[in-house]
């Protein structure tokens, strides 16, 4: 009868599965205890999870509980630096130990019947998470090939802070000359880059009239070298970003370029290669997207200045229907129009492609990716089914086919994958 006049189940009345915390060290400890065991934690009120606090939590959690001293306690210092201290293992185990990680890294491949034919990779990883929105992320690697006897070897360590103002990344990799890796990619080996990421995004008052939320000045600059420091090539992109208020955006940037090359490199198969050596370019694009949120969003870039040994000009454009949470299909072409100065030579390139993705529910999906260039003839086609059999772990199909659509009979190239992941918890 009391259940019935309150509302509530006998059980929820009698305090089944209820349990009461006598201080703030005994509640942290046993919400530390279910955090460690459980895959999602839903918060409908309080108690919370104290891993989905943020940093001002913190501040007036600290506030909190000093405010809670009794004042006519006997040693009210001993009270505060107590609590100071119970901060502390809060802070760190939220953004040191419980976001970080520590992992090997092994993978095996070897030709049957052929045990001359195999290729073994090996190491470590590490990402480690600091207070104040820092982390830090390293690996190092290295591989066993009968192809060669030295120079086998990867390492990369980056140092990256995500603020809502302000936003940077640094940090180097290396390749060794002999490092393999059959079941991973990797353009060139033999190098040695350096890198950064930076940027800031400021939301003035003052451009709210004019529909602007935030502006976003950055900088992506990639530094590429060989193991004796001669430059290889590099990649300095430059732009702002103006986030609209309707969801779109705007962008304005500046690539500044360089490839040095050993061989003449053919940049389209109708005309003669472009000469070996190091050649300087830079281009100046503007790009314009709508919400891609709605059902139906739109995209657009436009390119002009230097290509390789001469000059370019770039237009692309793509629609995007939406229809529902669950569907998805994109298409999008680009033109090419350049002009080069050696070899003497100009071309064209056209290219469209087609995208469209399906989610049966929060763990299965479906892709397909659709190309097609009109100057060869070229169909490529990728089909790929993704189940989420358990938290990170996937199950992988994919097919893969290329034709020519020449009315030729060439005989098509057809591939099906399937691959299977386990995240193993230790």
């Amino acid at each position: 009868k009391l259940s019935d006049l309150l509302g509530v189940s006998v059980p929820s009345l009698l305090g089944v599965g209820v349990e009461y915390a006598a201080s703030a060290l005994s509640f942290f400890e046993r919400m530390r205890q279910i955090e460690e065991k459980a895959e999602h934690i839903v918060v409908l009120f309080g108690p919370i999870s104290y891993l989905l606090t943020s940093d001002e939590y913190d501040e007036t959690l600290a506030l909190v509980l000093k405010e809670s001293i009794p004042e006519d306690i006997e040693d009210a210092a001993m009270a505060l630096a107590e609590v100071d201290e119970l901060m502390g293992v809060l802070r760190l185990r939220k953004n040191v130990l419980e976001g970080s990680d520590i992992g090997a890294i092994v993978m095996v491949r070897d030709a049957v019947g052929d045990e001359t034919s195999y290729n073994r990779v090996y190491g470590g990883d590490a990402f480690i998470r600091f207070p104040g929105e820092i982390d830090w992320s390293s690996y190092i690697v290295g591989s066993d090939s009968p192809a060669f006897d030295d120079g086998q070897y990867a390492w990369r360590t980056s140092l990256h802070r995500e603020g809502n103002f302000h936003h940077i990344k640094f940090g180097a990799m290396e390749l060794g000359e002999g490092f393999t890796n059959d079941l991973g990619f990797f353009r060139r080996t033999g190098v040695r880059k350096y890198f950064i990421d930076w940027g800031v995004r400021p939301r003035p008052e003052s451009l709210r009239t004019f529909g602007v939320r935030e502006i976003h000045p950055h900088i992506t600059w990639n530094f590429y070298e060989d193991l004796e420091g001669r430059i290889v090539a590099k990649r300095l992109h430059s732009g702002v970003t103006f986030f609209m208020e309707s969801g779109g955006s705007v962008q304005v940037q500046m690539d500044r370029s360089t490839e040095r090359i050993e061989e003449p490199f053919k940049i389209d198969g109708r005309i003669d290669p472009i000469p070996a050596g190091r050649h300087d370019w830079d281009a100046y694009t503007l790009t314009a997207s709508t919400n891609s949120s709605r059902t139906l969003s739109a995209n657009g870039r436009f390119t002009v200045g230097d290509l390789w040994t001469g000059d370019q000009t770039s237009i692309s454009g793509g629609l995007t229907l939406r229809p529902s949470y669950r569907f998805r299909a994109s298409l999008n072409v680009s033109h090419t129009s350049a002009d080069l100065r050696q070899p003497d030579a100009s071309f064209t390139r056209t290219f469209w492609t087609s995208r469209t993705n399906y989610s049966f529910n929060k763990n299965m999906f479906v892709d397909a990716l659709v190309q097609f260039d009109p100057a060869t003839n070229l169909l490529n086609s990728n089909l790929r089914f993704n189940l989420i059999h358990s938290p990170l772990s996937d199950l992988f199909v994919v097919w893969n086919e290329q034709r020519f659509e020449t009315g030729e009979g060439i005989r098509p190239g057809r591939s099906l994958t399937v691959k299977l992941t386990q995240m193993v918890a230790f």
